[in-house]
């Protein structure tokens, strides 16, 4: 026998197999021991391997039956085909089949196999109607803005069906803040990193990975809406649920995780401060590496050119410990000092919007350049026209670099002076005192320590030009403030004996 699906508390089986029992019994027909076929939970039209049905046709092949019996005859198929399987099998062994509903069909006269098919195909319509009644009626709930569909919880909210709608206490919050951290420049890998600290597992109860907090990001249902089954937002429909976060953070993260140019970091990759950004005496950039000494290995950054056979010039070394710990305290004192000066806070707000549009504006412009790159093939596409498209388009995709790289250091600006002109210039003689800026410094420093590394090494790039000089002697390791740069200076051309 068949069962099309499985109900939670209801013994469906059991329920057909009495009924067959008693159709055997009134029939005298003798039960083969075992001769049981069971696909609880497996429906014929789901296009699943149903073991117990392909195991009674092969049964029914061998000759080991005279009658099949099922409550009725859709027990046994939903559509033309297995119908026809079935057929088929009993033709070669001489077997007809008895249901409770149905009566006796004998496939070997015209009259069973033409009722066989007739049912087989009103099975089948009424699968197809059923379908569509779900369909319409899945339309109309999203219409009314009714949260559908069932499966695994979604991660964020609360997990009774009844509740679905409401966000769960501990994840919502979560989900909303890492939002605004992904927005803010920081990684996947970072709130892996801090769910699984804290011991949050996912709907299924796993660990935590960058692809899965991706899966969880990219979820159109977060900012109270309905997906347009490609993953963007369905408009002019708002859900009827707790939305964790405001459609243009959605938008701006959505954007920034389809960006061609990202790659998932694994969580346990190396990654230092400066590295891209510090500078060796001959004005390249340094990489990281490591250097082997007999007291171990040591993470050092070395000029970008020494990667050139036979580059000229001189090119330096420095630690990643000992520079990267100048660094920071020179930045920290240095956004004190601004903070000091009431000219610290230099993003008030959220950026979201216009990062969204740059994230945007980005991603199309590297889609038209991929077009243009194949068009340069195109014999019958004039070269310079395409390379001219090409230079302008590569000009407009530098300036949307350097607005986000902005906007990145702005948001983590605003992070760490957040409060503090109200600490610094909040006495009532208006006065900073020393203790005060000492416990400011403090503060900065715990707020820089605790940005992701992405937004850190925005606001080096923001505030500081570092540069490594020959020498062994701690003052080669020169650390400029670019506002304390001269009108007209810019940091790429200062020189150094």
């Amino acid at each position: 026998m068949r069962i099309s699906r499985a109900v939670k508390g209801t013994d469906k089986v059991g329920g057909q197999l009495a009924e067959c029992r008693e159709l055997a019994e009134r029939q005298g027909y003798e039960v083969v021991p075992g001769a049981i076929y069971e696909d609880d939970g497996i429906s014929a039209t789901s296009g699943k391997t149903r073991p117990g049905w392909e195991q009674l046709l092969t049964d029914v092949e061998a000759g080991q039956y005279d009658v099949l019996l099922a409550v009725e005859e859709s027990r046994f198929h939903r559509g033309v085909g297995d119908q026809q399987r079935l057929v088929v099998a009993c033709l070669g062994a001489d077997v007809t089949w008895h249901t409770v509903r149905d009566g006796i069909v004998n496939p070997a006269d015209a009259a069973g196999e033409f009722l066989a098919t007739l049912r087989a195909a009103m099975a089948r319509q009424e699968v197809r109607r059923k379908s569509e009644r779900q369909a319409s009626g899945i339309r109309a709930a999203r219409e009314a803005g009714k949260l559908v569909g069932g499966g695994v919880r979604p991660f964020g909210y609360l997990k009774q069906k009844k509740d679905r709608t409401k966000a769960h206490p501990v994840e919502g919050p979560e989900v909303t803040w890492a939002y605004a951290h992904v927005v803010a420049g920081g990684s996947l890998g970072s709130v892996a990193r801090r769910w699984n600290d804290r011991g949050i597992k996912t709907s299924r109860g796993n660990r935590w990975g960058a692809r899965n907090v991706q899966q969880v990001l990219l979820r159109v249902n977060n900012c109270g809406r309905y997906s347009d089954g490609h993953g963007r937002i369905r408009e002019g429909v708002v859900g009827g649920w707790d939305a964790l976060v405001d459609v243009e953070t959605w938008e701006a993260v959505h954007a920034r995780l389809h960006d061609s140019t990202r790659r998932l970091v694994p969580l346990s990759d190396p990654v230092w401060l400066l590295s891209g950004i510090a500078r060796c005496v001959c004005g390249e950039t340094m990489r990281t590496g490591n250097i082997k000494t007999a007291s171990g290995d040591h993470p050092t950054y070395r000029c970008n050119l020494t990667k050139v056979t036979g580059a000229p010039g001189r090119h330096t070394t420095a630690r990643c410990r000992e520079l990267d710990a100048l660094v920071r305290d020179e930045l920290v004192r240095a956004v004190r000092d601004a903070a000091t000066s009431a000219v610290g806070n230099v993003a008030d707000g959220s950026p979201a919007r216009l990062q969204a549009l740059l994230e945007t504006r980005r991603g199309q412009i590297r889609a038209r350049l991929v077009e243009l790159g194949d068009d340069l093939a195109d014999v019958a596409i004039p070269r310079a026209m395409t390379r001219d498209a090409i230079a302008k388009l590569t000009a407009e995709q530098d300036d949307v670099d350097t607005q986000l790289r902005d906007l990145r250091a702005q948001s983590a600006h605003a992070f760490l002076v957040a409060d503090l002109h109200a600490k610094l210039w909040g006495r009532a003689d208006g006065r900073v005192s020393l203790m005060d800026a000492a416990d400011v410094t403090r503060v900065l420093g715990e707020r820089f320590d605790a940005l992701e590394l992405r937004q850190r090494q925005e606001l080096v790039k923001a505030f500081l030009w570092v540069t490594v000089l020959p020498g062994r002697t701690p003052d080669r390791l020169v650390v400029k403030r670019l506002a304390d740069l001269q009108p007209g200076e810019t940091p790429e051309v200062l020189s150094y004996p």
